[in-house]
């Protein structure tokens, strides 16, 4: 007989929704404002008086929640939202939520969030209010509609004793972090006011510039057609760049770094597409690896670099141009010959860069700064635009600056300085290069293990942890234990090979040690990393495979399992079902697919993806304080000049 089944949502799926940075969660509350017609939105936060917050108040005159007439309240259903079978607003604003789920997302603020709303039917003004908990966030509770006091719609979402969080709430940032996401559709509505803290967003003033380019199409492997634009908006006085995915309308769903050359630019670029609200709506975890999505990033990056390149040369003009009719430019209106025309091009290079990067240059009086022209201009015709690059970079710095770069010579030798800077430009190559290298579609079926991704691995063992040094390469389990005995400084003769079940030897892509010091002893970590290509799913074959290499390091005896602790990882882009659901169960620590209950060994699988982010979070303060942009196709060029000849997607098929 048949029978019927409901399914309900569980636990860990109203925990996926009430988990979100602040920041979205708070937008989230602003968009369902400005979805209902809100001309004023308000956010402020309320702290108790020992300065803590204690209390969200979001505050909007929109049309508010009305009661339904024939149909489940808009509360009642998580999907399906109403907003998704309408575009526009009834004023004709462009619709933002679509899915209904952004009423939870208000939870990551805190335990209790209420929605007092007021609304206007045929009985006039009526009010109501609906409280919901964060340990039941799939129920809410209605209270009875009364007459409104106050004539008019509007909604007041109160979040009480939220939650601690990191401070990104209460810092200065956060105005700037909802500047550059509302920034696109205050402009498009100008009508529209958005308050926090009673300090308005005003886009007179935080706009310098906004201009908006179409992408080319691009077709994905089943044979869709994407169309994206790339929105860029100059910000004139907020600091910082980001690149933000965003759905269709501009409601920004991630954001990524720019990775492209500005200096002296800050800027916010959103890029549009249909495309980025699908991936959102099935809750991708790694985005980066959806298809075209490496495709769609290198567009919107070189449609950057491109309008950066123009807007340079457009500021550079600019500024000669002021210099000029202040009198402090050295050079004449007409070069007296080609040669000095060259020398004013390389002139005019070098002083924007010092008016980029000089703190105070322009605060300068019109005698110093013709001074400083004058050492410039003597150091570029004396033929050493080495010599022009350091008096702009140095000789013209600030005092205070001065000082600060000769107490730290007293420390550092130069050398080394530029050693280690040029040290971290490598790193971040490798990394956005590695990750192009192995996330883009169109080149992924061409990039095999050995030939390209091992080579890489091999010369920068600090990609898997700073702490690691490569101890073998390709190596064979007997091999391995002689590598394993020489770090523990232990003359042991093999005589006899280390064998997998069944007999047969087997071959570790890579290993690596890392030595601890633990309680006064010397403890021992060895790494062992499994490495496939990039264009292979990794499947429960390859866990058996590396299961293989593991399980003969804890049977032979000759492996010390006491004071050396052992991972083996296995590697790739991306995991089918069953190894994804291996690796995450609720007995061991995400990505954990075993535990050896003999010695101290674990396997894991890892992607691309994390390990990246992961390495690229460790250079990332260091990257933004040094203001290095990678771009990918550098980084990918890099890489084909250090280790491999040219990778092309028709390069081969073959397997490792």
């Amino acid at each position: 007989m048949a029978t019927t089944i409901d399914v309900s949502p569980k636990q860990d799926f109203w925990h996926r929704l009430c988990r979100t940075r602040p920041l979205r969660a708070v937008s989230e509350i602003v968009w369902n404002a400005l979805d209902a017609d809100a001309n004023n939105v308000s956010v402020e936060f309320r702290l108790n008086p020992l300065g803590v917050l204690h209390e969200i108040i979001v505050t909007d005159d929109g049309s508010g929640i009305p009661l339904p007439k024939n149909d489940e309240h808009r509360f009642a259903a998580l999907g399906g939202s109403w907003k998704a079978k309408v575009q526009r607003t009834p004023d004709k604003r462009l619709m933002h939520g679509k899915f209904g789920e952004g009423r939870f997302r208000a939870f990551a603020l805190g335990g209790i969030v209420t929605w007092y709303t007021t609304f206007k039917d045929a009985n006039g003004f009526q009010a109501y209010e609906i409280r919901g908990t964060v340990s039941q966030p799939g129920k809410f509770t209605l209270s009875d509609v009364q007459k409104a006091v106050e004539k008019r719609t509007g909604t007041i979402v109160t979040v009480a004793n939220p939650e601690p969080g990191d401070g990104s709430l209460l810092s200065t940032d956060f105005s700037e972090h909802m500047s550059r996401i509302f920034a696109p559709y205050l402009l498009n509505y100008r009508g529209v006011v958005l308050s926090i803290n009673g300090n308005r967003l005003n886009t007179d003033e935080i706009v310098a510039k906004r201009e908006t380019f179409p992408l080319p199409p691009l077709s994905l492997r089943n044979g869709d057609t994407i169309t994206s634009s790339l929105e860029i908006v100059e910000w004139r006085s907020i600091s910082g760049r980001a690149l933000y995915l965003c759905d269709e309308n501009g409601f920004a769903l991630s954001e990524r770094a720019p990775e492209v050359r500005a200096p002296g630019f800050n800027f916010g670029a959103y890029l549009k597409s249909t495309y980025f609200s699908q991936l959102d709506e099935g809750a991708l975890v790694d985005i980066d690896l959806a298809d075209g999505m490496g495709h769609l990033l290198a567009a919107a990056r070189e449609r950057l670099s491109v309008y950066f390149k123009q807007r340079e040369r457009e500021k550079a003009k600019a500024l000669i141009d002021t210099w000029k009719a202040e009198g402090v430019y050295p050079y004449p209106e007409v070069a007296a010959s080609r040669s000095a025309d060259k020398a004013r091009q390389v002139f005019d290079i070098c002083a924007v860069t010092v008016n980029d990067y000089v703190d105070g240059f322009n605060d300068q009086t019109k005698a110093a700064r013709q001074l400083s022209f004058r050492l410039l201009k003597e150091a570029i015709e004396s033929g050493s635009p080495e010599l022009s690059k350091i008096l702009s970079e140095v000789l013209i710095l600030p005092q205070a600056k001065q000082k600060e770069f000769s107490a730290l010579l007293d420390k550092a030798n130069l050398t080394n300085i530029i050693d280690a800077v040029k040290d971290i430009d490598h790193r971040l190559k490798v990394a956005v290069g590695l990750r192009g290298l192995v996330c883009t579609a169109e080149i992924r079926d061409s990039v095999k293990e050995r030939e390209h991704i091992h080579k890489v691995v091999e010369a920068n063992s600090w990609l898997f942890g700073e702490q690691f040094a490569l101890g073998r390469s390709e190596s064979s389990l007997t091999n391995m234990l002689r590598e394993h005995l020489r770090l523990l400084r232990r003359d042991t003769r093999i005589t006899e090979p280390v064998l997998k079940s069944g007999g047969k030897t087997g071959r570790v892509d890579i290993m690596l040690a890392k030595l601890v010091k633990v309680s006064g002893r010397t403890d021992d970590n060895h790494l062992i990393v499994e490495l496939k290509r990039a264009n292979r799913k990794l499947a429960h074959a390859d866990f058996a495979q590396l299961f293989d290499y593991a399980n003969s390091v804890i049977q032979d005896p000759r492996f010390d399992k006491t004071l050396v602790s052992w991972d083996f990882w296995l590697v790739g882009v991306e995991t089918d079902d069953a190894l994804n659901e291996l690796c995450n169960a609720q007995d061991r620590p995400p990505g954990c697919a075993h535990i050896f209950k003999a010695g101290r060994a674990r396997i894991w699988v890892k992607t691309w993806g994390e390990i990246i982010q992961d390495c690229l979070g460790r250079h990332e303060y260091i990257r933004s304080k040094l203001e290095l942009e990678i771009g990918e196709e550098e980084a990918m060029g890099n890489l084909n000049e250090m280790y491999f000849k040219v990778v092309k997607p028709d390069e081969g098929q073959g397997k490792k």
